[in-house]
């Protein structure tokens, strides 16, 4: 059985790990609530296989356990795998003793978490060629109808509407609580004596039980003003994408790098003058405008590492019009309308089809007298609705007259909405669309830069 230490102040956090944890795999649980408190338990449980961690928390923040960790192995001298869960961006996690998320010791999610990517990254924590038959060897019960959750995990569970079972043969169950029945932490352990660590419950409370927990954290992370708003935003928009995004080359580093390209260029507009109300209206956005805007920064940089172009300054000026192409529009849904010729956006009003056509010459004349951002974002935001055959906007000019930093960033906008609407479906679809629309003049050298590493371009 794993022996695994979560440590968070947040004593809903914990459990709602526990909860998660416990759909997959069988956990001897052992918690704390800072750096200091967690060191602790490891003097004291030297048997601990793996650390789950928030970074910031009252009294001694997560590098405390994570420094302790590295220097103090298990007996047998390897490094317990370590998992930070946190708000901040890698580059914000300090004092930290060589993290490397590129390692097979070290991993890294932004809160608020997705319970897949949460289970996905357990999953590669104990995925070691050394830690295969451990990793099967302590899956959690799944037979039928019914999943395993151990007795502790139950004691922290609002059990009103539980159905509990106990197992008593290869595939027969006894139900041992019905719904609405009362049962205290003392009756939960009176079954321990009968069924050991573990009871029953239907896989659909289960799903339920999760979903539920998960979606409760969530809304309380998202109200914090402590952390950086749209990295809680887009971390639970993208991390269903990042997944596949190694089919597009883009590694780990990468991703770690974007996040904090973005989140550098962003403080930087915050505390500009004119600046700040728009980055105020970008963070509470929780739908596709901050959602595509960094899929489309992960794709421009991996488009741009392939060209050969992928020093700082090139990065901050993608990310200032990752941050800023959309942002004039009033109505955020509107910057999913991709093109004036569409039925979509000819089911629009006057007044939005209007402010479509007029955002990208908005939005440019905006940042045009604005000497602490690059030139380059002038002609980035006011380009990226225009396409190669002239049939764009503002100016409907064609593939010749588009600067080729705009088209990598045109590529980069269309391939962002695939994904964010199919996700990695279809994407044959994808690569024909830029095959036959964009292998021209300004756009080709980016279009080859993308199908250089897209796996699946043949």
């Amino acid at each position: 059985m794993l022996n695994l230490l979560i440590v968070d102040d947040e004593e809903d956090v914990l459990e709602l790990y526990k909860i998660i944890i416990e759909g997959k795999f069988s956990c001897n649980y052992f918690t704390a609530k800072n750096g200091e408190e967690a060191v602790e338990v490891l003097k004291k449980h030297p048997e601990i296989d793996y650390i789950i961690a928030d970074y910031s928390m009252p009294g001694s923040n997560g590098s405390v356990v994570y420094n302790f960790n590295k220097e103090n192995p298990k007996t047998d001298g390897s490094i317990r795998p370590f998992l930070f869960v946190t708000g901040k961006s890698i580059g914000e996690l300090k004092e930290l003793n060589d993290f490397n998320p590129a390692s097979s010791h070290d991993f890294f999610l932004n809160k608020p978490i997705k319970e897949l990517t949460f289970i996905t990254t357990i999953k590669k924590m104990l995925s070691g060629p050394e830690n295969t038959a451990e990793m099967e060897e302590n899956m959690a019960v799944e037979i039928g109808d019914y999943k395993s959750i151990s007795i502790d995990a139950l004691k922290n569970i609002d059990l009103v509407d539980a159905e509990l079972f106990v197992k008593i043969g290869e595939e027969k169950f006894v139900k041992v609580k019905n719904e609405s029945d009362i049962v205290t932490t003392n009756d939960l352990l009176k079954y321990r004596k009968n069924s050991g660590d573990k009871l029953f419950v239907k896989k659909s409370y289960f799903e339920e039980l999760t979903t539920n927990a998960l979606k409760t954290i969530n809304q309380k992370i998202s109200k914090a003003e402590t952390e950086g708003e749209v990295k809680k935003v887009t971390a639970d928009l993208l991390n269903h994408i990042y997944q596949g995004f190694d089919q597009f080359g883009i590694t780990s580093e990468q991703i770690v790098l974007v996040n904090e390209s973005v989140d550098k260029c962003q403080k930087v507009l915050a505390e500009k003058k004119g600046f700040k109300s728009l980055m105020a209206k970008f963070q509470r956005d929780q739908g596709y405008l901050v959602s595509h805007s960094m899929m489309a920064m992960h794709i421009a940089t991996m488009i741009s590492n392939n060209m050969g172009m992928s020093d700082q300054r090139h990065l901050e000026k993608l990310s200032y019009a990752s941050l800023l192409h959309d942002i004039s529009l009033t109505d955020p849904s509107l910057s999913e309308v991709f093109s004036k010729n569409t039925d979509e956006f000819k089911k629009l009003s006057k007044q939005n089809r209007d402010a479509i056509l007029a955002h990208p010459q908005q939005i440019a004349d905006f940042v045009e007298d604005k000497p602490e951002l690059p030139q380059d974002v002038y002609y980035i935001v006011l380009e990226h609705h225009e396409r190669p055959d002239g049939s764009g906007f503002p100016k409907g000019i064609n593939s010749n007259r588009i600067t080729q930093i705009s088209a990598l960033f045109i590529i980069s906008l269309r391939v962002a909405d695939h994904l964010y609407h199919h996700q990695f479906k279809n994407l044959k679809e994808l690569v024909i669309d830029l095959k036959e629309n964009y292998m021209t003049g300004s756009f080709k050298k980016p279009c080859e830069a993308f199908f250089k590493t897209f796996k699946q371009a043949d």
